[in-house]
């Protein structure tokens, strides 16, 4: 849970740099410092999971990684079909 929070919350910053244009709906608390805090903090955990209990984090984390390739698989599918 921590890690999608995370992802989440690195969304943030991936969306500010790629879209700087873009209409902001709502103000993101001390960002980019509290933001970048939370990120750091989370990602501290997660590594100190692995630290403490690597083989079930890991396997954890091997499940969420297979997942990668089929969401770009799918991706694709998608902007295929939209294209065509």
């Amino acid at each position: 849970v921590v890690l999608f929070a995370a992802a989440a919350v690195m969304a943030l910053f991936v969306l500010r740099w790629s879209e700087p244009d873009a209409e902001r709906p709502f103000k993101a608390l001390g960002y980019p410092l509290a933001p970048a805090v939370f990120v750091a903090v989370s990602l501290a955990m997660v590594v100190n999971e692995v630290w403490n209990n690597p083989q079930p984090t890991l396997l954890g984390l091997a499940v969420i990684a297979a997942g990668v390739p089929i969401y770009w698989f799918l991706a694709r599918q998608g902007a295929a079909r939209r294209s065509a």
